[in-house]
């Protein structure tokens, strides 16, 4: 018999002890997508701004680390860019954390508030590109459609209160909500500087630059010659670039990224640990069957293929429970949180692979045991 068919016999022999077994470790696997798709999904939801810019560059105030830090640079800076030949366009780019009140409820929110130039829209937002005649109009607004249910119904024509001053919902767009904001605001500058109490517009500070390049420029040259021509108080910084600023400030600096993280790191050990003891109480269980296979002369290595086959068995069966399990899980998840939790093939690699090095690294911190099956166990 073969090493692989003793372990389907064993496997059969005690259904519910093994089925117990197999349930522990796809919960450590459920952890596992659970954690990484919350880790991830919050570091996309900081970063679905930056994500939406159509832009070739980005400029920023140097100290300005993140979307959240207010620091902002004088608009003459932007002006500058336009005496390149390699620069087609440029948009000024407005944000302020403002409050939303519903006045069905009364309930206050927080959201942030984008001002967005409509004659260069740099905004990968085709909801914006469709309604921008609308927005126009002062004091009207797209809102993001997957905005927490805090901020009440969101209807195209419904009337709020955002900054105290009455605003329009002329339209919604994919933007969400995330750990800071309960969702986004976009407006055009003027219904911006309204809210901001600023109506004729005099403040001269901008929070992002975005530029566009000529279509036969290169990236790396031009951004070259606008960080000379700029001086070293701004960054330019493509869109991708600012993503991944916004990735590091969730990782480092928020509450959000560690917590999940940490989980992620956790559900793995917790998941090592349940493999290792699932192996640990199976070689108990089984050790005078595996002494009469050790005195018919099997050898020590056939041992350890029942070992590796019975370990990465029953991970391969924990796991795919966990990814049926969760699959069925997730989009109710992602719709509660507002969070953009889905399965790709990345994150059930991921998964996979640790899932699979648990019962590895099990197997080899358990490879000793076959030294001590001796025969004499079965005269005891």
């Amino acid at each position: 018999m073969s090493a692989f068919q003793l372990v389907l016999s064993l496997l059969l022999h005690q259904k519910l002890k093994h089925s117990l077994a197999l349930l522990s470790i796809a919960a450590a696997a459920m952890f596992m997508f659970l954690e990484l798709c919350f880790f991830i999904g919050v570091n996309q939801s900081q970063a679905q701004l930056a994500h939406s810019l159509n832009a070739d560059l980005v400029l920023s105030h140097r100290e300005k680390t993140h979307l959240k830090v207010g620091s902002e640079f004088h608009r003459l800076l932007l002006n500058v860019c336009r005496s390149l030949p390699e620069v087609e366009a440029i948009s000024a780019c407005y944000t302020e954390a403002q409050y939303w009140i519903d006045p069905t409820t009364g309930r206050r929110s927080r959201v942030l508030s984008v001002g967005v130039d409509l004659e260069q829209i740099m905004l990968d937002l085709p909801e914006l590109v469709e309604l921008k005649e609308k927005l126009r109009k002062p004091m009207t607004l797209l809102i993001g459609k997957n905005s927490r249910p805090e901020l009440g119904a969101l209807l195209p024509g419904k009337s709020v209160l955002l900054n105290h001053q009455k605003v329009d919902i002329v339209g919604l767009t994919s933007l969400a909500s995330n750990f800071s904001y309960e969702g986004y605001c976009v407006m055009s500058h003027e219904t911006f500087f309204r809210l901001a109490g600023d109506p004729l517009q005099k403040n001269i500070q901008i929070d992002l630059g975005l530029i566009r390049l000529a279509n036969k420029a290169d990236l790396a040259s031009s951004r070259l010659k606008l960080q000379n021509l700029l001086g070293e108080d701004v960054l330019l910084l493509t869109p991708t670039e600012l993503q991944q600023r916004e990735y590091r400030m969730v990782i480092l600096h928020s509450p959000a990224g560690p917590v999940f993280g940490i989980g992620l790191i956790v559900s793995y050990l917790m998941g090592l640990l349940i493999c290792r003891q699932v192996l640990f109480n199976e070689l108990h269980d089984q050790n005078r069957q595996l002494a009469l296979l050790s005195a018919l002369g099997y050898s020590k290595n056939y041992l350890l293929k029942i070992m590796w086959f019975f370990m990465l068995f029953s991970c391969h069966a924990g796991f795919l429970i966990a990814l049926v399990t969760i699959g069925l899980l997730l989009d109710d998840l992602s719709k509660r949180s507002n969070l953009p939790l889905n399965l790709d093939l990345t994150r059930v690699f991921l998964v996979y692979l640790g899932v699979i090095s648990m019962g590895v690294l099990s197997v080899l911190t358990m490879s000793r045991y076959r030294s001590k099956i001796d025969p004499a166990e079965l005269c005891a």
